[in-house]
């Protein structure tokens, strides 16, 4: 990175979600220099996302299902949707109550939810692209 004394070893990392506010001298060659924009997660890895976060319950879920609901969201959108469903099992338990955790109960989760991901952030995304291009 141009103006920093050099070090071995290190790799200075920036992450936005609003590309479009960044000072147009951070983005010129010599300051950072490779440029990668990483979508949101794509049905596959949004259903290993729900796989994870769910964790036991995940054993007994349609995750593809899952998946498909959740078109858009994030992998924090889906780790939140898997945080609701555990504290739902915890209060559950806690009432005494012997609820079973299913596909359905998640895709009601996900249906009450929009991505936080938005349409015209998707655009925002590729103007930047289109205007600084992909450096890698």
């Amino acid at each position: 990175m141009d103006g920093l004394k050099e070090l071995k070893g290190v790799v200075v990392i920036g992450t936005t979600n609003k590309p479009s506010i960044l000072d147009p001298a951070i983005l010129r060659p010599g300051r950072f220099d490779k440029i990668f924009y990483i979508p949101p997660p794509e049905e596959g890895a949004r259903a290993e996302i729900f796989r994870i976060n769910l964790d036991k319950f995940a054993k007994t879920m349609d995750l593809e299902k899952l998946a498909k609901l959740s078109e858009g969201f994030s992998g924090a959108d889906i780790a939140s949707v898997a945080q609701e469903i555990k504290m739902l099992a915890v209060r559950a338990k806690l009432a005494g109550k012997d609820e079973t955790v299913t596909t359905e109960t998640v895709a009601g989760i996900i249906r009450k939810r929009k991505p936080s991901i938005t349409r015209s952030m998707l655009r925002e995304y590729d103007e930047f692209l289109e205007e600084y291009g992909e450096r890698t």
